[in-house]
């Protein structure tokens, strides 16, 4: 797992095998498994993000599902 130092990730939230850019927000319970997550990137809470690839300056909102193969 690696992690940008300025990402900022809820303590209730999930990530493992993954990779995150800098200045992202990462919202409460949200789960990041197997993906890699770009620059400037904002995960809503109770969101989902598996097996996939979220390019920079994207803005997913609460309560969203990516699972494999979307990119």
């Amino acid at each position: 797992m690696s992690v940008a130092a300025s990402t900022e990730i809820d303590a209730k939230s999930f990530v493992t095998f993954s990779t995150i850019g800098a200045n992202c927000k990462i919202g409460k319970n949200v789960r990041i498994i197997n993906s890699i997550i770009g620059k400037s990137v904002t995960i809503g809470d109770n969101s989902c993000v598996v097996g996939s690839i979220i390019w920079d300056n994207v803005s997913l909102g609460a309560g969203v599902t990516v699972q494999g193969g979307c990119t």
